[in-house]
């Protein structure tokens, strides 16, 4: 599909997406939602391609565009800030779409996102069952992931904080299980605590680089 052809729509809602997208699994269920709505749904893969994308002035996935009239009238993230998403849904779109609706939908994505980063890290960790380092990457990984976002020292710490204590929790409860307890998942549980300090240095630091 050209962007001729999607721009001779007189409304639709563009969504962009690529397989594999963690924030793009997130909002996947909305988008179920939005597809039984009274307005027309095109989902674009870019894993061919980001040339469409591009076109449409996004640099990355999930990219949502609104057509109407024949125009690109508004492109939005939808992952970024979930009250800009509704407002965007509701008033700029006209979809009927309710706050439980939305909430729902949100919620299902996010657990959604969430259960493929464990199981990412539980497969970089089978790839190596005895390698005390892809568990150590493994743990990295989800706890850094999420919290990169955090705008002040304070909000980072915490977001470190809480992700080391759902890694933990997860840990245990795969240790719990026939075969689960070996020496380095016993030593990666040694290792996090002290673990929280190194992430929060490596985050400062990468986010200080970034900015200059």
């Amino acid at each position: 599909m050209t962007k001729d052809i999607i721009l001779n729509k007189t409304k639709a809602l563009i969504c962009f997406y690529q397989e594999g997208c963690s924030m793009c699994l997130e909002v996947e269920p909305l988008t179920g939602i939005l597809e039984k709505k009274d307005i027309e749904i095109i989902k674009f893969s870019c894993d061919e391609s980001h040339e469409l994308l591009y076109e449409f002035g996004g640099d990355g996935t999930p990219y949502w565009v609104l057509i109407l009239n024949g125009e690109i009238a508004k492109g939005i993230c939808p992952t970024e800030n979930s009250d800009d998403l509704f407002s965007f849904l509701t008033d700029e779109c006209g979809i009927c779409l309710s706050d439980d609706e939305f909430n729902n939908a949100m919620l299902e994505g996010k657990e959604k996102r969430e259960y493929q980063e464990m199981v990412v890290a539980e497969i970089l960790f089978r790839s190596k069952e005895s390698d005390e380092d892809s568990l150590t990457y493994a743990a990295r990984l989800k706890i850094v992931r999420p919290c990169i976002v955090s705008e002040t020292d304070e909000e980072l710490k915490k977001c470190i904080s809480d992700n080391t204590k759902h890694f933990t929790e997860r840990l245990r409860a795969s240790m719990e299980k026939e075969g689960g307890d070996t020496e380095a998942r016993r030593r990666i549980l040694e290792k996090l605590p002290e673990m929280e300090e190194e992430i929060f240095n490596e985050i400062k630091e990468i986010k200080e680089i970034s900015s200059h």
